[in-house]
């Protein structure tokens, strides 16, 4: 009698299921009669039995429906169709023979004959998976190597994509079926990021199946650098490593549309400059690149290489570069690069030949169309160390929307801003060194009007900072559950000099009776309008103190439309003076809620504080009071309160919240 069902494949894998709970109901009637199999151990056991089971007959069911779709196939070929319906009939025989006399189904589903291929296909076809469409298939696939690409690109130096077999954790999805695979193969952009490490003939089929898409080209240092001998002619290895590096790269970038180039320092080869410097050399000498991104990263924390004289000039196409201790090439040398948008410079503190603001102008004068520009550490832009006569006219980059850079004691916001225009950006950040500690902020003082406009929207002024180190920043929302997001404006500030000097103060450079970081928040921030005010830790470690009542006053009136406060409370002595202020009426009449972050507030003279405020009829809706110490175990609860409309706390030992009596009960 043969196997094989006429019913449909899911009514046959229900059956199996059906079959699987008889069987093992037969069992247990049988085998388990004075046990009661509800409980455990038989419980879990009997469970995964019926699963198991099911498993494997659900599994012959497939095979059973696969060796049906095969019997009714059209025959594959013209011409002897007789033999092949008889072969074909003859291997129906002899696999009914086998599963009637219990051969092991996955030796027939792997066996070796031509048949049984098929007859895997056929299996395949039966997973929902493989009859999802294509562009959802490939959205699936993209995601599956853009997870593995992230993980590599947190550390390329030394990420297992860096070695020769790297690539083959890429292919494991195209491995699933034929289906899958012939996607996969369809899908340029499944091939078209290479590393440069791999084999050889892995970076050649990538690059051929890419079939002429914009190529990601990458690498990092060669592990086999790191993994080779101590032998006594090493440079000579490293010289055929890097010549094997740097043909790869020649043969590769012509097509490539990304570069991302990252040389580490984990490695027993020296980073010779010359090398480096020679291989980048070739790239930028051949015809003109289709690049649009590049990104170089030597990373060295004490040490910088070089790009090669001649950098940039031959990618009239590129859009975005990222270079990471580099030295920049001589802007003489540069043509103009009008496709650029985003640039993004980090150099290694006192390594290298410093950013000069001279040099800082021709540069972006070759990049007219720039939207953003980050500076990172580059503490030395100084008109000191070169004097030129382009100096003489001013560089108005219209469509730069983004700034990040930092500025030495010798060069102000006001000289840059004076030199480079920057009239519609929208995003800034902006860090001076070795401002008075008297008046931190003095170097923000004079901020032009396209600056101030930027900042006249912003619904939140934070401030934080310490003994040597001042920030403001503006946000264009108020606080969120998850977080701030990004500034639009930072202005830091910060002195490296380690004590102060009271001789060096004068009468003038305080205000009466207030603190000078007050002083130089009023006199030199830009001015806005904020509804949140946040302030950080700004005056706890400050030589001069805490403020006074009367300072406080001052500051918060010069924000009246304040409906939220967050504040650090880190000691008693700094809380009191700020609540003290704050239970003046005329001060943030339009506060609504109050968070107060530390572990030594004065709780008498918040009550007192929020008792005031509510006899003149200013009553606060909320109150966050945050332990933010390690030793706060407890979470956040919401405590009855008479003082406000809703308290909030983890201190553990606040129950109640009151105006009657002990206006707070502890456990």
């Amino acid at each position: 009698m043969s196997l094989l069902s006429t019913n449909s494949l899911s009514d046959d894998m229900r059956l199996a299921k059906l079959m699987a709970d008889m069987n093992v109901d037969i069992f247990v009637e049988s085998s388990l009669v004075n046990i009661d199999a509800s409980k455990a151990p038989w419980a879990a056991r009997l469970q995964g039995m019926r699963a198991d089971l099911g498993a494997a007959l659900v599994l012959k069911a497939r095979y059973l429906n696969a060796l049906k779709s095969y019997a009714s196939a059209e025959p594959e070929v013209i011409y002897g169709v007789a033999e092949q319906l008889y072969r074909r009939n003859r291997f129906f025989e002899e696999r009914e023979h086998d599963l009637s006399n219990g051969v092991v189904l996955e030796d027939l589903i792997y066996s070796p004959h031509v048949e049984s291929l098929w007859i895997r296909r056929a299996m395949n076809r039966q997973l929902h998976a493989v009859y999802l469409p294509a562009e959802i298939l490939c959205m699936i696939f993209e995601r599956f190597l853009a997870n593995i690409w992230e993980i590599s690109d947190k550390d390329l130096g030394r990420s297992g994509m860096n070695r020769k077999t790297g690539y083959r954790p890429l292919l494991v999805i195209s491995r699933v079926c034929s289906d899958w695979r012939n996607i996969s193969l369809a899908m340029k952009s499944f091939w078209s990021r290479v590393n440069l490490n791999w084999a050889t003939p892995a970076v050649a089929t990538f690059a051929e199946r890419a079939e002429g898409a914009p190529l990601h080209l990458e690498m990092g240092n060669p592990p086999e650098l790191s993994e080779t001998p101590r032998i006594l002619d090493k440079k000579a290895v490293e010289d055929k490593v890097f010549d094997r590096i740097t043909w790869l790269i020649i043969q590769s970038i012509r097509a490539a549309k990304t570069f991302n180039l990252h040389l580490t320092a984990g490695v027993i080869m020296h980073l010779d400059d010359s090398l480096t410097a020679g291989l980048l050399s070739k790239v930028w000498e051949l015809e003109p690149l289709l690049l649009e991104n590049i990104t170089l990263n030597y990373d060295r924390e004490s040490a910088m290489s070089s790009l090669g004289v001649k950098a940039f000039s031959n990618t009239p196409r590129i859009r975005r570069i990222f270079v990471n201790r580099f030295e920049l090439p001589n802007p003489l040398d540069l043509m103009p690069l009008h496709d650029l948008t985003s640039f993004h410079f980090r150099m290694t503190p006192n390594y290298g030949t410093p950013l000069t603001l001279p040099y800082l102008r021709r540069l972006l004068s070759c990049t007219p169309n720039i939207e953003e520009m980050i500076l990172e550490d580059t503490v030395d832009v100084s008109t000191s160390s070169d004097t030129s006569s382009d100096m003489d006219f001013q560089i108005v980059l219209s469509r730069c929307r983004k700034l990040v850079i930092s500025l030495s004691s010798e060069l102000s916001p006001q000289q840059l801003f004076s030199t480079i225009m920057f009239p519609h950006i929208e995003a800034l950040s902006i860090s001076c060194e070795k401002a008075l500690i008297q008046n931190v902020l003095l170097p923000f003082e004079h901020l032009p009007s396209y600056v101030q406009d930027i900042i006249g929207p912003c619904k939140t002024l934070e401030i934080k900072g310490e003994q040597h180190y001042m920030s403001a920043k503006y946000y264009i929302e108020g606080p969120a559950d998850d977080g701030l997001g990004s500034a639009v404006c930072s202005l830091a500030s910060s002195r490296i000099d380690g004590t102060v000097d009271d001789d060096d103060l004068t009468e003038e450079d305080f205000l009466p009776d207030i603190h000078p970081v007050i002083g130089s928040i009023l006199r030199s921030l830009p001015p806005a309008d904020p509804t949140s005010l946040i302030i950080h830790q700004s005056f706890t470690r400050h030589p001069y103190g805490h403020p006074s009542v009367g300072g406080w006053k001052a500051l918060f009136v010069a924000y009246p439309s304040v409906t939220k406060l967050d504040i650090g409370a880190l000691k008693k002595t700094f809380t009191t003076n700020w609540m003290k202020a704050l239970a003046d009426v005329s001060i943030f009449p339009q506060l609504e809620r109050l968070n107060i972050r530390g572990d030594n507030v004065d709780i008498k003279e918040l009550k007192k504080t929020l008792i005031s405020r509510k006899s003149k009829g200013f009553f606060l809706q909320m109150l966050h009071l945050w332990d933010t110490t390690s030793s706060a175990q407890s979470n956040e609860r919401a405590i009855p309160s008479t003082c406000v409309n809703e308290f909030f706390t983890n201190w553990a030992s606040i129950k109640e919240f009151v105006t009657n009596g002990a206006s707070i009960k502890e456990l």
